[in-house]
């Protein structure tokens, strides 16, 4: 439909099929062959054919205008597409977990919107829970999350990106924060300890490692997030086991002391999901691949399935 109309339009303004032809480097004959097509596609005769003229009818004087938006349209279109192949406008699309959203997204983000400044951001940061269901229901493109049991959810790939190494805080006025480098991780049981919330992942690596260990904390205080905890250790509520990176300008700064533990190594591992049903837009998938430069942390051996996924994003969008 495109070349017919481009055909009609070029010998409208020519008045000529030779001129016409020699303009769209086309033969008089193909040229012909577009109109004499669209006028039976449309039912009604556009040109009165002179042997020195093409003069358009009525209804092809009628149909000139339509043809030029239609035209205009198209190259509109066109720019649009290319526009949001490059990345130039479109929305960016992600739910994330509290410590991922709280600690990495805003420098993530002021990064990616620094190369994409015509991006919009539609962002949520919620629980773990809430980001896996913002992904099963559509309402978000990319999630990012902690450990958990992914077994329940077939739906969903799951890709690990990034881990955080865990330590011990405790404040500035706690005996550790006086003398102590390093303990072993035993030495938690006799101490108050403040706990996240039950349903972090956090939360999940510590007390498997209690468990593991056969560790009983008998004193304990229970509170709703990282923020939370870390201002109940600095206040010397207690002591506690939180991401490095959410304290390193606390530590760096004296406002409480990190401690490290001799006999075990904690981390807790971030992973990005989306439906594998879905295919990420342009948009959400350069940010991804911003995150994944980024985050990656002494993550080798899961390369070659974080390659995997780029190749299958990639594939998904073509």
């Amino acid at each position: 439909m495109l070349s017919r109309l481009q055909a009609f339009l070029v010998t409208a303004e020519e008045g000529n099929i030779t001129k016409a032809a020699d303009k769209l480097y086309l033969s008089q004959p193909a040229v012909s062959m577009k109109i004499i097509s669209l006028e039976k596609e449309l039912g009604v005769p556009l040109f009165v054919r002179t042997k020195k003229a093409m003069i358009l009818t009525e209804q092809g004087e009628a149909f000139y205008q339509n043809a030029q938006a239609m035209i205009n349209a198209y190259k509109e279109g066109l720019k649009t597409i290319n526009a949001i192949s490059n990345n130039e406008v479109g929305t960016l699309s992600i739910s994330s977990a509290l410590y991922f959203g709280t600690y990495r997204l805003p420098s993530l983000l002021s990064e990616y919107l620094s190369l994409y400044p015509n991006i919009s951001v539609n962002a949520d940061i919620t629980f773990s829970q809430f980001v896996i269901n913002d992904i099963l229901t559509n309402k978000y493109e990319l999630g990012f999350i902690g450990d958990m049991d992914f077994s329940h959810y077939p739906q969903l790939n799951r890709y690990l990106f990034g881990s955080d190494k865990l330590v011990v805080i405790v404040s500035n006025k706690h005996p550790w924060g006086q003398v102590a480098k390093s303990i072993k991780f035993e030495e938690l049981s006799g101490e108050t300890f403040v706990f996240n919330a039950e349903a972090s992942s956090i939360r999940r690596v510590i007390d498997q490692e209690l468990k593991n260990r056969g560790i009983i904390i008998k004193k304990k205080i229970f509170l709703g997030n990282t923020e939370a905890v870390i201002a109940a250790v600095e206040h010397d509520l207690g002591i506690s086991i939180v991401p490095f990176l959410s304290v390193e300008n606390r530590a760096k700064y004296g406002l409480l002391k990190t401690i490290e533990i001799t006999d075990v190594s904690l981390s807790r591992n971030l992973y990005y999901i989306y439906r594998k049903d879905r295919a990420l837009s342009v948009s959400t998938s350069k940010f991804l691949d911003l995150v994944i430069q980024r985050c990656q942390t002494n993550l080798s051996a899961d390369t070659e399935e974080r390659n995997s996924d780029a190749i299958h994003r990639k594939d998904l969008m073509h």
